[in-house]
C-alpha cells in the first residue's frame, strides 16, 4: 500500500508556515520540494508506515531590519534517521545577520515538525488505516531498492522496538524446492540463476531510472557474503519481487 500522497501532504502542513524562533518562519512548501515514497508495511498483524523522504523548505524573516532568507534542507526524512535527523540550513540573504543561535532555533523547529509528523502519522496508520487514502495505481510506483530488504531490516533497531517491543524469532524462508530432511546447499549456478531472475524482475516492475540503482542496491547486499547466505537472501528478494507483481495485478 503506497500512501505517498496523504503523508506528504501532512507533512508539507507542518512544515508550512511554521515559526522557526525571533522573525523566522518557513514559506510555502510549493516554493520548495518534497520527494520520496511512503508506504505501509506489516509486522505481527500491526501496520506501520515506511518512509524515505527529501524536502528543501524556504524560509525568510528580518533581523534588526535586515531581510534574510534561505532554504533548509532535509537530506533524509526516513525512520532510521528520525532521532538524528539531519537539517542543512543555507542562507540565501543577510547572512551576516543571522546568528548561529538563530540557525540552532531554525533547525530545531524544523526536527521537531518532521517528528511530530512521523509520530501523527504511525498513529494513524496504526489505528485507522481504513481512513487513510491510498495513491491512484497511475500515481504508485515500485518502492525504491531499499525496499528490496525485509521490513524488519528497513527498519532501525530501535524503531522496530518501538513498534513491538516482544523479540520475535527469525523466520528462515525455505527454497522453492525444499522437501523433507536438511536442505540441500545452493551451487554457484543456482545463485546465478537467482540473481539473473531478481534483475529480470526488476525490470518488470520498476520504471528504466529505477532498474540500474536497484541493482546496485542488490550488489551491495550480496557483497562479501558466502553462496549459501547470497542465496538464501535472492530467495527472499526473489519472494518480495513476486508480491509485489501479484500485488499490482490485484490494484
Amino acid at each position: 500500500k503506497i500512501i505517498t500522497g496523504w503523508a506528504t501532504s501532512e507533512l508539507k502542513t507542518k512544515l508550512s508556515a511554521l515559526s522557526l524562533g525571533g522573525d523566522f518562519a518557513t514559506g510555502d512548501l510549493a516554493a520548495g520540494w518534497l520527494s520520496g515514497e511512503v508506504t505501509v508495511g506489516e509486522r505481527k498483524g500491526k501496520a506501520f508506515p515506511i518512509y524515505s523522504l527529501e524536502a528543501e523548505v524556504p524560509f525568510s524573516g528580518t533581523v534588526d531590519g535586515v531581510p534574510c532568507s534561505g532554504v533548509a534542507r532535509l537530506p533524509d526524512v526516513s525512520l532510521e534517521m528520525l532521532d538524528d535527523l539531519e537539517v542543512e540550513i543555507a542562507v540565501n540573504e543577510g547572512g551576516d545577520a543571522i546568528s548561529s543561535a538563530a540557525i540552532d532555533s531554525a533547525e530545531s523547529a524544523i526536527r521537531g515538525a518532521v517528528r511530530s509528523w512521523a509520530g501523527s502519522v504511525r498513529k494513524t496508520v496504526a489505528e485507522n488505516l481504513d481512513s487513510v487514502p491510498l495513491d491512484p495505481p497511475s500515481q504508485a510506483r515500485t518502492p525504491r531498492a531499499a525496499a528490496l530488504i525485509s521490513e524488519e531490516e528497513a527498519m532501525s533497531a530501535g524503531g522496530a522496538a518501538e513498534l513491538d517491543d516482544a523479540d520475535e524469532e527469525v523466520e528462515e524462508i525455505p527454497r522453492p524446492d525444499d522437501g523433507e530432511g536438511e536442505e540441500e546447499p545452493f551451487t554457484e549456478e543456482e545463485v546465478s540463476q537467482l540473481y539473473d531472475d531478481a534483475v529480470s524482475a526488476l525490470k518488470r516492475l520498476m520504471q528504466d531510472d529505477e532498474v540500474e540503482e536497484n541493482i546496485k542496491k542488490i550488489d551491495e547486499e550480496l557483497e562479501g557474503k558466502d553462496t549459501q547466505a547470497c542465496g538464501r537472501t535472492l530467495v527472499e528478494m526473489l519472494e518480495y519481487l513476486e508480491d509485489l507483481a501479484q500485488k499490482a495485478e490485484e490494484g
